[in-house]
């Protein structure tokens, strides 16, 4: 789902994060004792706006590089290909195999990205930290 969801525009992108953030969002505030209808949603519309919007934007490399992964195959070929990145099931044609293994590197190498930067700014990370190998020498 996610590999479909990328491929698609940014504003449809955008309409389904939203949208999503938004009923998870009110779901949540709903949860609370002090809740009222009119501020549940309408700080789910914020919010799922709001989250949307970064998602979208954040998300527009890797669009990106798995649109330009199936630029230049027909609707099957570019179904059989995600497919194959989904599922594990090998294409026939050599071009679709080919864009299969572009587009799963993309997205792969992306998600890499995303996660050695997380553990790198996470907790125990020696980012301002003051010990003696992170300090400049006088």
């Amino acid at each position: 789902m996610r590999l479909r969801l990328i491929l698609q525009p940014a504003w449809v992108r955008f309409v389904v994060w939203a949208l999503f953030l938004a009923v998870w969002w009110g779901l949540f505030t709903s949860l609370q004792s002090s809740y009222e209808f009119e501020s549940a949603v309408l700080s789910g519309i914020v919010f799922g706006a709001a989250l949307g919007g970064y998602f979208t934007a954040t998300t527009q490399g890797m669009h990106r590089a798995a649109h330009e992964a199936v630029t230049g195959l027909d609707q099957s070929g570019r179904a059989d290909a995600i497919n194959a990145v989904l599922r594990g099931v090998a294409p026939a044609n050599p071009d679709v195999r080919a864009s299969a293994t572009r587009s799963a590197e993309s997205i792969f190498a992306t998600s890499r990205l995303i996660n050695s930067s997380a553990r790198r700014s996470g907790p125990g990370s020696r980012l301002g930290s003051s010990s003696p190998r992170s300090s400049p020498a006088r």
